[in-house]
């Protein structure tokens, strides 16, 4: 399975929005996934 994240958040790297997704795409490719994450501001 692939999954994605993108985040628009304007906070970069201070964005919570930024950190819950990191979390949620670590855990998927702990059970196998072939994760990506962008940033569009």
């Amino acid at each position: 399975m692939k999954i994605i994240g993108i985040n628009g958040s304007p906070r970069k790297k201070a964005s919570t929005t930024l950190k819950l997704m990191q979390a949620v795409l670590d855990g998927a490719k702990e059970a196998g996934s072939k994760n990506g994450s962008h940033r569009y501001l």
